[in-house]
């Protein structure tokens, strides 16, 4: 193996130097590939939805596709926050978006009074059972070094 990779770079080393009697060739091919490839830059399209990565009878795809029937697509619902005083990160703030962040997370636990203060009626509920997850400013974490350890502390 190591015969092959000593070989190997012995004939790599030497392209250099076999190649400078022909420099302006390769430079007059590798500019006109590059033009070339530029041209068709233009109309170059990668598809890299989940659908192309299976076959159409895949049992994924038709889990995934059952999925966007029920409920309308795949992506995430994220609800922007406009803080009254005007800063996100103010202590009032933060305890509302902690308590909204905790009701969202526990909803199955929000009793009747809490979900007329809401406005969410018994038939809306159902719609909560899609929580798959709450990520908010109040339960993420960051990952920070001290010394010899990694921590995962909260970000506030």
């Amino acid at each position: 193996m190591t015969s092959v990779l000593s070989s190997l770079s012995i004939w790599f080393s030497g392209i250099p130097n076999g190649l400078r009697p022909y420099r302006w060739w390769v430079l007059s091919a590798a500019l006109a590939l590059t033009i070339f490839m530029a041209m068709g830059l233009s109309r170059f399209a990668m598809d890299v939805t989940m659908d192309s990565w299976f076959q159409e009878d895949d049992p994924v795809l038709q889990s995934l596709d059952e999925f966007r029937a029920q409920f309308g697509s795949d992506d995430g619902l994220y609800i922007v926050y406009e803080a009254k005083d005007g800063d996100v990160f103010s202590e009032a703030s933060l305890r509302l978006v902690d308590q909204l962040t905790r009701r969202l997370k526990n909803w199955q636990d929000l009793d009747e009074a809490t979900l007329a203060e809401l406005g969410i009626t018994t038939e809306e509920i159902d719609f909560l059972s899609h929580i798959k997850r709450v990520q908010s400013l109040t339960n993420v974490r960051i990952q920070v070094n001290e010394g010899d350890s990694l921590t995962s502390p909260r970000l506030v």
